[in-house]
């Protein structure tokens, strides 16, 4: 009986997360870990679906040498049609106690942290995506790469 229920458990797992599939993922390094506020990574996330539903994601990657809990981040997306929008969203990377959120890969810590949630993509085409670190300082250490992936919601 435990063991049934053990595996119906796993199988629902399972089933939840295949469910989403990777439409668009990028990643861009930061030069030797130090990113200005002048310095933007680029993306161009191409669309082809507009009935389907999709969650955005941030991904980052940073060392112990970033010396912040959080990370302030500008995004701004431009449409197919050319309109812009501009978000500013606070990237909370480590709980109240300092410990880092997300997974560790040898000396760095990778997070992937929900941005847009259950959107449709109204057009079809590219949709030009620019992140662009909005801390108070001019230039962070310790931040390794930012991208950006979309997940289609089954």
């Amino acid at each position: 009986m435990r063991r049934t229920f053990l595996s119906l458990i796993l199988l629902s797992i399972a089933s939840i997360y295949s469910c989403n599939s990777v439409v668009f993922e990028d990643i861009k390094e930061i030069n030797e870990n130090y990113w200005t506020n002048k310095d933007s990574a680029v993306f161009n996330l191409k669309i082809k679906d507009t009935k389907q539903i999709f969650n955005v994601f941030i991904d980052i990657e940073n060392t112990d040498n970033f010396k912040y809990s959080n990370l302030f981040l500008f995004v701004k997306i431009e449409s197919p049609d050319k309109k812009t929008i501009i978000d500013t969203i606070d990237v909370f990377m480590a709980d109240y106690k300092g410990k880092w959120v997300g997974s560790k890969k040898g000396d760095n810590y990778y997070g992937k942290y929900l941005f847009k949630k259950a959107i449709i993509f109204p057009l079809s085409g590219v949709y030009k995506t620019t992140i662009i670190q909005g801390m108070r300082e001019d230039t962070l250490i310790g931040i390794t790469k930012i991208g950006i992936s979309v997940k289609q919601i089954n």
